[in-house]
């Protein structure tokens, strides 16, 4: 076990070219690399200045010290773990050239693993379900709220007189409410946590955690002292914030318990730390320390926040980081609340900008589009990634992942109504029994005109030939189509479009396979070979 930095990995290298080779030659070796899509993807698209290499681009130190180590063992594993896994499979299988082997590409697997029972993951958070609209953790910061906490996260000379937003102060009472309905349930001693991130910056974020502090020590000193104005008035907005924000959507435990246990949060001092996370602080986010007791934070930081870095038992999370150039990858793992939640799925609340909801919302289909594609390819027997290329949609106003890492990519821009799935054999027109005689001639023709075909499966039962666009397309134009009802399916825009990417260049769609697909044999039951095109002069067998 090893941290993915430059220093490491040299040393490592540099230990495993001391051992004898004979030892090197016979160990069975297993890397699984964490995160993989972050730093290990060659990102470096400069000359080559190293007279050591050959290749016309250089590598990053990460990239290149990975692929050194797995040069050197003749048995070996390379897995590549991430839950944002764009990038690599973006990267260009092909050698680069650099004398450091074949890259990082995923040749030979592609697994998307399951769902777990019980993950709050993106459609857990951002369901386009309206029946469950009044459920959604999702609460929208308003424009000015965000433009003022922009302000203020680092800006020592902003307004001090101007209170907290009332977005921010809500999130602030949600995370002290949730914290009292936790200890009802009996977790007093597990993790809780709340994120602040407001912006990515270098500097000290000093500003805006004072003013949440002070903030709290007004709540801590007046919320116990129910004889007063302020107490009296402090105990109804937490009365009144607990009833409409939990109780009208579902959670079961009443004022009067929540009430209780919050006395105990106010009146112990050591129950809640505010934790800076930045370069200039030396705070510290220590769960295990805690992990007797449970820590209770609110931590507020910048891009420390963006990956890697777990927050246990996160439950409220204030996340307004906007930026023009965000990335599919970067802002799923910007998200922190993602993750298990046990039975407090209820209490869970993630406060974004509307741009940011938009954002989040778009990349479920990315996500379910990606996962569609892969789950269809591990049940093909035949393939593996390095067959075929994997499509990626874009979302919003955002890419993938960075262009450093788009660098073997082509964006193609879809028109008409190719960004639908189209259901091909929707029904056959049987009671069209011409047409289907003459798109069967038509086919015979065709698969004639192309030779003989290659056989393939598990069985043999599938013929394949090779062809290029125009003789696709002109099969596609031979054929008669029967009319859709809903008009789902336009033969014209589909060859329109594919004429479109074969004009902007020699390699778009230049190469098509045609399947004639057929049953495998059942041991139960005998399929015999049939020749159904034998009427059209084409005597292919297969079993139908």
């Amino acid at each position: 076990l090893m941290k993915k930095n430059v220093s490491p990995l040299t040393r490592l290298n540099e230990w495993l070219a001391s051992i004898d080779a004979n030892v090197i030659e016979n160990l069975n070796v297993l890397i699984v690399d964490d995160e993989s899509d972050h730093a290990s993807v060659n990102t470096m698209t400069g000359r080559n200045e190293e007279s050591s290499h050959t290749g016309e681009h250089s590598e990053n130190k990460i990239n290149g010290e990975i692929r050194k180590m797995l040069q050197q063992f003749n048995r070996f594993s390379y897995v590549g773990y991430t839950a944002t896994p764009f990038a690599n499979i973006f990267i260009n299988p092909d050698n680069d050239g650099l004398g450091l082997g074949p890259t990082l590409y995923p040749r030979d697997f592609i697994v998307s693993l399951p769902r777990p029972t019980g993950y709050f993951g993106l459609s857990t958070a951002f369901s386009e379900c309206t029946e469950d609209e009044e459920k959604t953790p999702i609460r929208i910061v308003p424009n000015p709220d965000a433009q003022y906490l922009w302000q203020v996260t680092d800006d020592v000379n902003a307004p001090q007189t101007k209170k907290l937003p009332n977005s921010l102060t809500d999130a602030l009472m949600d995370y002290l409410l949730t914290t009292a309905a936790r200890r009802v349930r009996g977790e007093n001693k597990k993790h809780h946590s709340m994120l602040i991130h407001t912006k990515y910056t270098k500097k000290s974020m000093h500003p805006l955690s004072d003013r949440i502090n002070k903030f709290l020590l007004h709540w801590r000193l007046h919320f116990p002292k129910s004889r007063t104005d302020k107490g009296r008035k402090l105990n109804k907005q937490f009365h009144d914030r607990w009833l409409d924000e939990f109780i009208s959507r579902g959670t079961l435990e009443t004022w009067d318990e929540i009430e209780d246990e919050l006395y105990s949060v106010f009146n112990d001092d050591d129950s809640l730390e505010i934790i800076e996370l930045n370069e200039d602080t030396e705070d510290v986010l220590d769960y295990e320390r805690n992990d007797n007791e449970g820590l209770r934070a609110i931590v507020i930081g910048g891009n420390r926040l963006s990956r890697g870095l777990t927050l246990e038992g996160l439950t409220v999370s204030y996340f307004i980081r906007e930026s023009t150039d965000t990335n599919h990858d970067t802002l799923l793992q910007m998200g922190r609340w993602f993750g298990y939640k046990g039975d407090n799925t209820d209490l869970v609340r993630i406060y974004i900008t509307s741009r940011l909801n938009s954002q989040f919302s778009s990349m479920i289909l990315v996500e379910e589009s990606l996962r569609t594609d892969l789950e269809l390819y591990e049940k093909q027997d035949e393939i593996t990634p390095a067959d075929f290329g994997i499509r990626v949609l874009k979302a919003f106003d955002m890419f993938p992942t960075s262009s450093s890492k788009r660098k073997g990519v082509t964006t193609i821009s879809r028109d008409g109504n190719m960004d639908k799935t189209y259901n091909y054999t929707r029904q056959i027109p049987f009671n069209q029994p011409i047409l289907l005689k003459s798109n069967l001639k038509a086919f015979s023709e065709f698969i004639t005109s192309l030779g003989t075909s290659e056989t393939i499966g598990n069985k043999k039962e599938h013929h394949i030939w090779s062809t290029n666009s125009d003789s696709a397309i002109r099969f596609l134009q031979s054929l008669e189509y029967p009319e859709c009802a809903d008009n789902t399916f336009n033969i014209t825009e589909m060859i329109s479009y594919i004429q479109k990417r074969c004009a902007k260049s020699s390699t778009e769609l230049s190469d098509w396979s045609v399947l004639l697909a057929g049953l495998q044999e059942d041991k139960k039951r005998d399929i015999p070979l049939k020749k159904p095109l034998e009427i059209y002069g084409n005597n292919v067998e297969i079993r139908l």
